[in-house]
């Protein structure tokens, strides 16, 4: 990805119970490796979903990289290239920024 991208996700949430359930889908992305340590995992998303029973539904998520942005050394807002790492309850991936 490049700083003025977004990144764009989809997940599939299934209910496979007999009634109506709730989930609250979370997305959280960590720096791999920063200059200064942000918080370890930090939350960037998040959408709570109704779920028919025995029915999947699709939820998207757009995220602007500017978003992965932290404080540095100099008090100053910094979205700093490398490695991160996006979850959504056991699901990962990685990717690049440059």
């Amino acid at each position: 990805f490049e700083k003025s991208e977004t990144i764009e996700l989809t997940v599939d949430v299934t209910n496979t119970s007999t009634i109506v359930g709730k989930e609250v889908i979370q997305v959280y992305i960590s720096d791999d490796v920063a200059s200064v340590t942000p918080s370890v995992k930090r939350l960037r998303a998040f959408q709570k979903v109704s779920i028919q029973p025995n029915s999947t539904k699709t939820i998207s998520f757009k995220i602007p990289v500017s978003e992965l942005a932290f404080v540095n050394r100099s008090n100053v807002w910094d979205t700093e290239s490398g490695s991160f790492t996006l979850s959504v309850n056991n699901l990962n991936a990685k990717f690049l920024l440059k």
